[in-house]
């Protein structure tokens, strides 16, 4: 009698230890892209994060934050170095994640270097042609002149 009930206490032992520490199954959930923010989003609210825009920092809260702090300024700085440290890691996130990719390089007329050109050698001046004065026409005679009159209204 003792021996079953040694086997039944070990069998419920053993079933009760099976169903607590196996909890239930659940899916993993299944995340969109909608759900994350494209790179330009992300790295507008790690700059504007910290510091804000005008409109936050002009109503009540941002004067008084203006005068006792944390100063606009500092603030800004640290937008900016959240900003610098999210390009150099988007940065080596796109140097990093698949092979280097190598292209031919484009023709391009500075392959060499001037010291290895030949010389420079002016073109030779083409002779002007000789020059050829205009013909000049002889002035016309200017018409006789009429008498002046009285001037009107000086008198």
């Amino acid at each position: 009698m003792v021996e079953q009930l040694r086997k039944f206490l070990l069998f419920s032992l053993a079933t009760a230890a099976t169903f607590t520490v196996a909890g239930t199954a659940q899916a993993q959930e299944v995340l969109d892209a909608e759900d994350f923010p494209t790179i330009p989003e992300e790295l507008d609210n790690v700059y504007y994060g910290p510091s804000g825009d005008y409109y936050r920092n002009t109503g009540l809260l941002g004067t008084v934050t203006w005068l006792f702090g944390p100063f606009p300024e500092n603030n800004i700085s640290r937008g900016a170095q959240a900003h610098i440290d999210l390009v150099e890691e988007l940065l080596e996130v796109q140097g990093t994640v698949g092979p280097t990719i190598r292209t031919p390089n484009l023709p391009t007329p500075f392959e060499n270097s001037l010291q290895t050109l030949p010389p420079y050698e002016p073109p030779r001046p083409t002779p002007a042609p000789a020059f050829v004065p205009p013909a000049v026409n002889p002035p016309a005679p200017a018409p006789a002149a009429a008498p002046a009159g009285p001037v009107r209204g000086l008198y």
